[in-house]
């Protein structure tokens, strides 16, 4: 798959249309769902996908090969965001807050599989990780990303990524029954 996705991505730099169509097909959903999770402003995060997919066409010729071009869109993606964010915010500690707004919300087909009381309690527990534990947990498993992915993502180490994913799974350990853990597990890995 990953031969496939550059093989795509090197047609693309050639200025191949109907590749650079596929890409943007296969990962547009992914961008929308990762942006809306930085940020709730809808037209911003539209805003930004264009804008990437607009500068991408333009800059084929001197676009280098990628590893990931999953990771690489994401990383993107999260930075044109950030710097849309930052340049209208004055205060960056706001700043920071609004990048950080997760959606505590689960996939309502999720949702319907689990019962409500159970369902209660999980979204307790993911409430009480941080907003990198949260960000590393929706990049693992619903992204499906590497480790070596999510550390290019969040611009961190790859130890440092482990870490997070250690703490966040302890914490939902310590403050739900096992049995729901592993049901949560079971369900994010599922998807």
């Amino acid at each position: 798959m990953l031969v496939k996705a550059n093989h795509l991505w090197d047609r693309y730099r050639k200025g191949d249309k109907l590749a650079f169509e596929q890409i943007y097909f296969k990962h547009v959903n992914l961008l929308y769902d990762y942006g809306i999770r930085i940020s709730r402003n809808v037209p911003l995060v539209e805003d930004c996908i264009q804008d990437l997919f607009s500068d991408l066409w333009e800059k084929r010729l001197q676009m280098n090969t990628v590893h990931s071009v999953k990771s690489y869109l994401l990383v993107s993606i999260r930075r044109r965001i950030i710097r849309r964010l930052s340049s209208e915010r004055e205060n960056a500690f706001q700043n920071q807050q609004e990048i950080y707004n997760y959606a505590q919300d689960f996939d309502p087909d999720l949702s319907e599989s689990i019962a409500e009381e159970k369902l209660l309690h999980l979204s307790k527990a993911f409430a009480k990780l941080s907003d990198k534990q949260k960000e590393v947990i929706y990049l693992r498993f619903y992204s499906q990303l590497s480790y070596e992915e999510i550390a290019d993502v969040m611009s961190v180490q790859v130890k440092a990524i482990y870490k997070l994913m250690a703490r966040a799974i302890h914490s939902l350990r310590t403050h739900i029954s096992i049995p729901i853990l592993e049901l949560f597990l079971f369900a994010i890995i599922a998807t």
